[in-house]
């Protein structure tokens, strides 16, 4: 099975100053692009400590989705005082029992295997079994986890996905592609908990404007993006 065509992982991201603020000596950290490498480093954390500090702007999506289903039905707590994009804040932090968010830490949503299966359905009209491994599976995480399975579905109402197009038809299932109206989602704690189910202390970005303009303009995004309900158009300004 092809996997959706929009990289996973935020490729426009800089690298930013901010913070850090919650992981001491005792705590281990793991940073960086979600893949084999990361996987094998979070998994050895955890076989010793039951917190784990992360940041990372995404990765490969079957990496994180394995990694998200392994953790799952474990007690993991996952501090977040940095970066959790795409790949970690739709799969890795909703597979956590508990978080604990440092005031600057920037949680966005932006695709998923779940928004791949929906896009294939609406675009190609087709009720077969392209895409329903990968996104059945993130959504059966959500309900091992005890998070909402359907707020994948809350992230492509807010997205707005363009129409598809296959690239590749040569199998049984076309690779499918597409871009979003909005690039990212970014929620507030309240839509975390409240569409979520995320269980987490402290509070995120996205709560306070101030704190996402200033973190935005550290990012090279261009585009179209929402926080909370807003829409925002960047570069700011």
């Amino acid at each position: 099975m092809a996997f959706v065509l929009t990289a996973f992982l935020c490729a426009a991201c800089a690298p930013d100053t901010s913070a850090r603020l919650l992981a001491g000596p005792e705590v281990p950290r793991v940073d960086g692009r979600i893949d084999q490498d990361f996987s094998d480093a979070f998994l050895d954390a955890f076989k010793t400590h039951n917190q784990i500090a992360v940041s990372s702007t995404g990765g490969e999506t079957h990496q994180a989705l394995a990694l998200a289903r392994v953790l799952a039905p474990r007690r993991l707590h996952l501090i977040i005082d940095d970066y959790c994009f795409s790949a970690c804040a739709s799969l890795l932090a909703p597979a956590a029992d508990s978080i604990e968010f440092g005031p600057d830490a920037m949680f966005g949503v932006h695709d998923s295997p779940a928004m791949a299966r929906a896009v294939y359905v609406r675009d190609f009209g087709r009720d077969d079994d392209c895409y329903v491994r990968s996104g059945g599976a993130h959504r059966e995480m959500y309900a091992w986890a005890g998070r909402n399975p359907r707020f994948p579905d809350e992230v492509f109402e807010r997205l707005e996905p363009l129409p598809a197009r296959a690239v590749d038809i040569g199998g049984d299932c076309p690779r499918i592609e597409y871009g979003l109206t909005h690039q990212w989602w970014f929620p507030t704690s309240d839509q975390l908990r409240d569409l979520m189910g995320l269980e987490f202390t402290g509070t995120i970005c996205a709560d306070d404007p101030d704190c996402m303009r200033r973190r935005l303009r550290a990012l090279r995004m261009e585009g179209t993006v929402m926080v909370g309900e807003e829409i925002w158009t960047l570069p700011l300004e």
